[in-house]
């Protein structure tokens, strides 16, 4: 998937997520509401994509000047800080600056010459991460806590160029997440796919546990998305941040 794919995909999740926020007509109490992500309100990842978008734009307005920034100035403290500020703001500012920050971000993409994407940001400190990435990691929010509001979009809201694309990442990455020796056979039955993975130590005499279901479902266990059945394995934690 290329960076422009990715840009057309995050402007999709966009719209789903505004479509959804309008529909419920979020209000003071609803933004203070706990949301499906633990310890989180609705206002507190409301706050965070609209910051997480300011950060993708300060990269990308950084890259474009030859410079490498920090995706957080002041690392997860600043991050952590500024979420917890802008969680109580009313649901009409909190709305606003969503959308004024996903806004100005669309923009800088949409604005910045091709060779720009060939150049490396940082993230998270001094983690290089090339800018050509950012545009998935910003899709990935988007679409995935539209699924924590808990205002009615769930995993059938994502869409199905995200789910592929996010289903070979996370299954590449499933080795790593298996607890002891399991292996498991997932069937993904709404894509033909068939995928064996050993967990780290596994010597491959044991009978694979089998996970079958819907790319959506199956992408649901992986990043830890609603309640998987009781007979699929429990992963080690997901390690991508909030």
């Amino acid at each position: 998937m290329d960076v422009f794919e990715s840009i057309s995909g995050c402007r999709q999740a966009s719209a789903t997520l505004f479509d959804g926020l309008d529909r419920c007509g979020l209000d003071d109490a609803a933004a203070r509401r706990r949301s499906l992500l633990p310890g989180w309100s609705v206002g507190h990842l409301l706050t965070h994509l609209a910051r997480n978008a300011d950060s993708h734009r300060r990269m990308a307005e950084a890259a474009a000047a030859g410079r490498t920034v920090e995706q957080y100035p002041g690392g997860p403290a600043q991050r952590d800080g500024e979420i917890e500020a802008g969680a109580l703001r009313p649901a009409e500012e909190i709305l606003s600056d969503l959308r004024a920050s996903e806004s100005g971000l669309l923009a800088t993409w949409d604005g910045l010459a091709a060779e720009v994407w060939s150049r490396d940001t940082l993230r998270w400190g001094s983690q290089p991460w090339p800018l050509a990435g950012q545009p998935f990691l910003r899709w990935r929010e988007v679409a995935l806590h539209s699924s924590d509001l808990g205002i009615g979009l769930t995993p059938d809201s994502w869409s199905d160029a995200y789910v592929d694309h996010e289903l070979r990442r996370q299954l590449a990455a499933l080795v790593t997440r298996l607890p002891g020796r399991l292996a498991v056979d997932v069937v993904v039955t709404d894509r033909g796919w068939d995928v064996v993975v050993m967990g780290v130590g596994s010597a491959g005499p044991e009978r694979p546990v089998t996970v079958a279901g819907t790319a959506r479902q199956v992408l649901a266990w992986l990043v830890g998305r609603g309640t998987p059945p009781a007979a699929w394995p429990v992963l080690t934690a997901w390690p991508a941040m909030p």
